[in-house]
């Protein structure tokens, strides 16, 4: 095993991927445009999405753009404020994914 690898090899959904860098990895790049797509559709800006998590716009901002990692958690979160069911949410991003 190299001592300094520099990606790791995971699995999800039954694929497996090497991650350079968590936010880069094409499985997660559907995250950032599906986390605006569901505060569009639910009608809330930037900062009353980041006032109900108790975070800046600029926290909004950055998990729109990729800049930011969402956690699972968030990613609940997020589906709810937006009026979202989480299992819908997780289905929708799987379906990007599929």
């Amino acid at each position: 095993m190299v001592a300094q690898q520099d990606f790791l090899v995971k699995r999800i959904c039954g694929h497996a991927f090497h991650v350079a860098s968590a936010n880069r990895h094409l499985l997660y790049q559907p995250i950032p445009p599906l986390l605006r797509a569901m505060r569009d559709t639910a009608g809330l800006t930037q900062q009353a999405l980041a006032d109900a998590f108790g975070e800046p716009q600029q926290w909004v901002h950055t998990c729109e753009t990729g800049s930011r990692r969402v956690d699972l958690a968030e990613f609940c979160r997020w589906c709810s404020a937006c009026g979202v069911k989480p299992t819908t949410g997780l289905r929708r991003y799987l379906d990007e994914i599929d």
